[in-house]
């Protein structure tokens, strides 16, 4: 099922949820493979849609939150433009661009790895994952570190930050890579 999200934090977010009841990431085992894997094939067919429909709109990501905000699985398809009068606390940025995101990538990577369950989605890792909401504010695109709330956005709408966006949507030729996560940051 697709909806929107009703606290949306970019320009379009939307939310892909299972028609089967699952509580979050963390319960998934390997079974579960491919409910995940019909997930991400529905976000990639959205964002085709919606970069049909919207050819300048912001690169999409897709993932789910390690702690969801609600007690059924879902899986967040949003632009990264972030640009929304929701977005107003450091937690809610954190949620999108940090190690709290989590790509169908991923995801499927550990299911279908040893384990066969999303490592980064148990209870120590989501202990660690709560105090990533509480860090500092960098942006995984430039590195910039942000004070506050009216510093990133400010920064979302500086041309740095449009520039970064127009480079990663250069760099990913045959649409958007909403399977995997925010690129790494240069080093530079």
């Amino acid at each position: 099922m697709l909806a929107y999200d009703l606290y949306p934090k970019a320009k379009v977010h939307l939310l892909i949820l299972p028609r089967r009841p699952v509580r979050r990431l963390g319960d998934l085992r390997r079974s579960d493979a491919p409910l995940v894997r019909q997930m991400a094939r529905l976000a990639t067919w959205t964002a085709a849609q919606l970069r049909a429909q919207r050819p300048s709109l912001a690169p999409l990501r897709a993932g789910f939150h390690v702690v969801p905000s609600m007690p059924q699985l879902h899986l967040h398809l949003l632009s990264l433009d972030l640009d929304s009068p929701s977005l107003k606390a450091k937690h809610h940025f954190n949620s999108f661009a940090t190690d709290h995101f989590v790509s169908p990538r991923r995801a499927l990577a550990e299911l279908e790895g040893d384990a066969g369950l999303v490592r980064a989605a148990q209870p120590a890792a989501e202990t660690a994952a709560k105090a990533g909401l509480k860090r500092d504010m960098v942006c995984p695109l430039t590195g910039m570190r942000l004070a506050n709330i009216p510093a990133l956005k400010q920064h979302l709408a500086a041309t740095r930050y449009a520039r970064a966006l127009e480079a990663l949507r250069a760099a990913e030729p045959g649409g958007d890579d909403v399977g995997g996560g925010w690129p790494p940051l240069d080093d530079d």
